[in-house]
């Protein structure tokens, strides 16, 4: 089951909980702890995804914990060249931006090929 935000462009601007990627989508769509998140549709070779439906970067089927990035985010659109998400970070309010697919940078947060659908 993946979890969906209804109108997630309705806090941009705005600042969700403690300002975390986490605790936006968490918070908006009443979803577990990470630990317990799995992931699903890989993003970018995806045929459909649902506006609004909440993404993050997994490793080896788990949300990562370590220091190379690890992000969570609502879905808008996607296509060749990236991911279009609303997410917010720390001192960063909710907006909507582009994730590139950059094929192995070092810090999944700013990579499209780590994303996929949280289940």
């Amino acid at each position: 089951m993946s979890y969906r935000i209804e109108n997630p462009e309705s806090y941009q601007g705005k600042v969700v909980d403690n300002g975390e990627c986490v605790r936006f989508v968490q918070s908006l769509a009443r979803m577990p702890q990470t630990k317990n998140w799995s992931p699903g549709q890989y993003v970018k070779t995806a045929s459909y995804i649902a506006p609004g439906t909440v993404i993050a970067t997994f490793v080896d089927g788990h949300y990562p914990k370590d220091d190379h990035g690890k992000h969570a985010a609502v879905y808008i659109r996607h296509d060749d060249f990236g991911i279009d998400v609303w997410d917010q970070s720390a001192g960063h309010p909710v907006a909507r931006r582009t994730i590139r697919y950059k094929e192995g940078d070092q810090y999944r947060s700013n990579d499209g090929d780590t994303f996929y659908v949280v289940e």
